[in-house]
């Protein structure tokens, strides 16, 4: 699989072969992520892409099969060269995004909508590929902030990512929300293995003690008072409680919610394909010895070595 390089505004172009005698690339290893900058590291051996590299420091657009990259650095030995980067997504941090409030009106489409190619204030190098998603998340920043930042904050709000990608010289972005995926991952389906099970009950609590100054429409009281606050009710050795920083009663439960026994299954797939079987965002299912666990894939890792294909999606916890 070749490896494309592109100058920033696509008018020049650099074709990398896989490894052979005399020329191409003996490794590229890269991640996709589905709300941050990914990465790349590529090595391989030609003096036509050394030049070519150091006549664009400004970067260069990396495509190779289903990643597409920025790339940021270099390294040249004489029987070593490497290229380093990050995948598209990095690019929109070249841009800077204003104070932004975010209402219960605004959705999330209409939002990187306004943000996208719509004034004089906003990123016209990039489009929107708008979704019908209605997502809809309220946030608030008093700071400007570097586009890539201000979407990996905002956006995981909603469990939401976003994509940045090339298509016929230009670039675009779009917004990524989970989708069901029917694909159920388990030994009996040949596409995972080396299936592990963590437990642990080591930050567990049923019920804690906050100190109450105000309540939750932000009142504020006279006189404040230790208040205790349980979710599921336990006597004697069974019952664990903690000391919350909370200072309300909303607060203090949402904080006590976050003392839960953690039970992980994490595996290694084989058989799937990115971009057929699985997509970065979507929801699957794990089975395991008769339990079920919903996870999400939250990036993926492609990678070439030895003169063989590899990837590996990353799936996390998943709750509704």
């Amino acid at each position: 699989m070749d490896i494309l390089f592109y100058t920033l505004d696509f008018s020049e172009k650099f074709i990398l072969p896989p490894h052979s005698k005399t020329i191409g690339y003996i490794s590229m290893n890269t991640a996709i992520e589905l709300c941050g900058n990914g990465s790349f590291e590529l090595v391989f051996y030609s003096e036509d892409l050394e030049e070519f590299a150091k006549a664009h420091p400004e970067g260069l657009y990396v495509i190779w099969g289903d990643f597409q990259g920025y790339m940021t650095d270099w390294q040249f030995k004489e029987k070593e060269k490497r290229l380093f980067g990050s995948h598209l997504n990095s690019v929109i941090h070249k841009e800077v995004f204003k104070p932004q409030t975010i209402t219960k009106d605004d959705t999330v489409d209409n939002v990187l909508n306004n943000l996208i190619g719509k004034n004089d204030d906003s990123v016209n190098w990039i489009n929107y590929d708008s979704y019908d998603g209605s997502e809809i998340i309220e946030y608030t920043t008093d700071k400007c902030m570097n586009a890539d930042k201000f979407l990996q904050e905002y956006l995981p709000k909603g469990k939401m990512g976003y994509l940045i990608y090339a298509k016929d010289h230009k670039l675009y972005l779009k917004a990524i929300s989970a989708k069901e995926n029917p694909l159920i991952l388990s030994k009996n389906n040949l596409n995972v293995y080396e299936i592990q099970e963590d437990f642990s009950n080591k930050n567990i609590a049923y019920g804690g003690w906050y100190k109450k100054t105000e309540e939750d429409d932000g009142t504020t009281l006279e006189t404040p008072t230790w208040e205790y606050i349980e979710l599921s009710e336990k006597s004697g050795v069974y019952k664990q409680d903690v000391v919350l920083s909370a200072s309300s009663p909303g607060t203090a439960k949402e904080e006590l919610n976050k003392y839960k026994k953690e039970h992980e299954f994490t595996c290694k797939t084989r058989n799937l394909k990115f971009g057929v079987d699985y997509n970065l965002g979507d929801v699957v299912r794990l089975q395991h010895k008769g339990t079920t666990v919903k996870k999400q894939v939250s990036s993926v890792s492609l990678w070439y070595e030895g003169a063989t294909y590899h990837e590996e999606p990353t799936l996390v916890n998943w709750e509704e």
